[in-house]
């Protein structure tokens, strides 16, 4: 009975793993629409799965696959993956109103550094969430790398971006940029600790971590690395003690505030 089991065991993952494909992301609608399977492939289709990995690419007047319905799904994405000379450039996935995208693992922007001896700039790849909802659902094993050798860029202008497993920036020598400009970047867990080169600017919208690390993005936002509104806001970090996580958001002062400023300096000069 053992045997038969890990028979069926065995069989099982091989089928599995011969089911898996790289679909790569060609454009040939014409349009950006991720459900067309017309874009996928040079033959056309079919779309991703769950057991699939995604390929977006450069793609010469396409910028991009956009998800504008539920049902996206992926194990891998990988945005800007590619040593091709004839497919240099920066690659995007939007995911816009009413669209829902979920990968089973890990999602990379940006995967190939720099090749001097070849003469190729490093891959670029941004991920839009724009109104959307996307969930890399896969508990410890969902990464996000914003930048993984490449150059990354994270775009949160309103929607929910879930990451179940790590949020890393610019990790193997990557740089990455994050923009929250509104809606909600849930992590479980952030790791930016290997990154040298990145950015992380909030002018909207709120970052939530789960567990307390008040004091380790807060010596982040003292650094300089995480700021408000380009520099010129506060970075505000609070800690919910209820459901156990870590609050980041931004603010910039007051016009009124400004202008009782702006008042005092003008006093001191004059008494001075």
């Amino acid at each position: 009975m053992l045997k038969k089991l890990l028979f069926t065991a065995l069989v099982f993952v091989v089928c599995t793993n011969s089911w898996a494909a790289e679909m790569q992301w060609f454009g040939g609608a014409h349009d950006r629409d991720w459900f067309n399977t017309a874009n996928w492939g040079p033959a056309g289709g079919p779309i991703p799965t769950g057991v699939d990995k995604a390929k977006l690419n450069y793609v010469w007047a396409n910028p991009g696959p956009v998800v504008s319905a539920p049902g996206a799904i992926a194990n891998e994405i990988f945005i800007s993956e590619d040593r091709d000379l004839g497919t240099i450039g920066e690659q995007s996935l939007t995911i816009a109103a009413g669209g829902e995208l979920t990968a089973n693992g890990q999602v990379i922007l940006g995967y190939f550094g720099p090749d001097s001896r070849a003469g190729l700039p490093a891959n670029e790849g941004r991920l839009i969430i724009d109104g959307g909802t996307a969930t890399l659902a896969t508990l410890g094993a969902s990464h996000l790398w914003v930048g993984f050798g490449g150059i990354g860029h994270l775009v949160v202008n309103s929607g929910l971006l879930d990451i179940r497993g790590n949020f890393g920036i610019g990790f193997n020598g990557g740089s990455g940029t994050v923009e929250l400009n509104g809606g909600v970047l849930n992590t479980q867990q952030f790791n930016f600790n290997n990154a040298s080169d990145y950015s992380f600017d909030i002018t909207g919208g709120e970052w939530i971590e789960k567990g307390f690390y008040v004091a380790e993005i807060e010596a982040l936002v003292n650094a300089g690395k995480i700021t408000g509104y380009g520099g010129a806001g506060e970075v505000v970090v609070t800690w919910d003690p209820v459901l156990e996580q870590t609050h980041v958001t931004a603010v910039i002062p007051e016009p009124i505030t400004i202008t009782l400023l702006g008042i005092g300096a003008l006093l001191i000069r004059k008494r001075s």
